[in-house]
């Protein structure tokens, strides 16, 4: 490929992976799989891997920044 030139995705009607135009990825959504989140989700999508979560506030950081703000 020469310098400044885009990359082709589409070839003969597919990705470059394989896939059709209008195919989509294989999708994996698992909910709550951490035990001291308060809400978490992992999600596969084809070869991206996603752990998310939410922990929430700890009183000990809450009650630190509203000290500092204060000042």
């Amino acid at each position: 490929m020469e310098a400044g030139e885009k990359p082709q995705l589409i070839i003969n009607g597919k990705r470059t992976d394989g896939r059709a135009f209008d195919e989509l990825r294989e999708i994996k959504i698992e909910a709550n799989v951490l035990k001291n989140a308060e809400g978490s989700a992992y999600i596969e999508w084809g070869n991206n891997k996603i752990l998310a979560a939410v922990m929430g506030q700890k009183r000990h950081c809450l009650s630190t920044w509203q000290t500092q703000s204060a000042q």
